[in-house]
């Protein structure tokens, strides 16, 4: 089990998972940690640049304290899903690029799977 004070091994898994991700040119992430409650995770992931905009994807989801690794791996794996979901909708249409606004993607929301560990939403 892990708690809010290994934050240095969630962004490892974050990195080492998301940095592999193809089109992925950095990944940053903050924490907010609230010992017993939960640790808020967010992660900013940029894209590149395309006529000097930075396209880049931002997601945020929130960890139980304390949470299993695999919780925080399937967490992970969905930010990915919502990665290969932008790239999709930029370089969609035969390869040319598309100006699009600031896009919610769909996800399983801040609270994320924690339904499916047997925790509260």
């Amino acid at each position: 089990m892990l708690t809010a004070n290994d934050t240095p091994t969630i962004r490892n898994a974050i990195q080492r998972r998301l940095a592999a991700e193809p089109g992925i040119d950095s990944v940053h992430t903050t924490f907010v940690k609230f010992p017993g409650s939960h640790v808020a995770v967010q992660i900013e992931l940029h894209l590149g640049w395309i006529d000097e905009k930075l396209l880049a994807v931002v997601s945020t989801f929130d960890l139980p304290d304390p949470f299993e690794h695999g919780h925080l791996l399937n967490e992970i794996d969905q930010v990915a899903e919502g990665v290969k979901a932008a790239r999709r909708g930029v370089y969609a249409g035969g390869g040319g690029v598309y100006d699009i606004p600031q896009t919610q993607l769909p996800g399983t929301g801040v609270r994320g799977l924690w339904g499916r560990y047997g925790l509260r939403q």
